[in-house]
C-alpha cells in the first residue's frame, strides 16, 4: 500500500501537472492527465465523460475568455485512501487574471485519483467556485 506521504506528494504533483497544463494552454496535456474513461464536471457546470470530451472542453475554455486567466497555489486539504491505488482528494487552488497579484478566483475541487503501475490519473473531478448565499 501507498504511504500517506506518498499519496499526498502524488496528489499534489497531478493537480500541479493540471495547473501547469492549463497555464501552457495545452488540452492535450490536460486530457490524458485523466483516466480514458474520467470525468469531469466544470467549475461553469458542464459534465463531460471521457478523455476526448475533457480534451475538447478545455480546447474551448484556453480558446475562449477563461484562457488568460493563470492557475496557481495549489493547497491539498486532504488525501483518502478508499482501497489499493485509489484515492479522494480535497484541493484549492487560485485564479488569477492577467497582471493581477490578486486571486480573482479560488476553486474547490473534489477529485478521485488513481494510482497504478507507477502512473497517476483522475478518475473524476469536481471542481466549483465558492459562492456567498446571505
Amino acid at each position: 500500500m501507498l504511504a500517506q506521504a506518498d499519496a499526498e506528494l502524488g496528489a499534489y504533483a497531478t493537480i500541479q501537472a493540471m495547473l501547469d497544463a492549463w497555464n501552457q494552454r495545452d488540452p492535450d496535456a490536460l486530457a490524458l492527465l485523466f483516466q480514458s474513461d474520467g470525468d469531469l464536471v466544470a467549475a461553469d457546470g458542464q459534465r463531460l465523460e471521457g478523455r476526448q470530451a475533457v480534451r475538447t472542453y478545455y480546447e474551448k475554455s484556453l480558446s475562449g475568455p477563461y484562457g488568460s486567466l493563470e492557475l496557481r497555489d495549489v493547497t491539498l486539504h486532504a488525501v483518502r485512501t478508499i482501497e489499493e491505488g485509489i484515492f479522494l482528494v480535497d484541493a484549492t487552488w487560485n485564479v488569477y487574471a492577467p497582471d493581477s497579484s490578486e486571486p480573482a478566483a479560488s476553486p474547490s475541487a473534489t477529485l478521485l485519483l488513481s494510482y497504478k503501475e507507477g502512473e497517476w490519473h483522475i478518475v473524476a473531478s469536481r471542481i466549483m467556485i465558492p459562492t456567498r448565499i446571505d
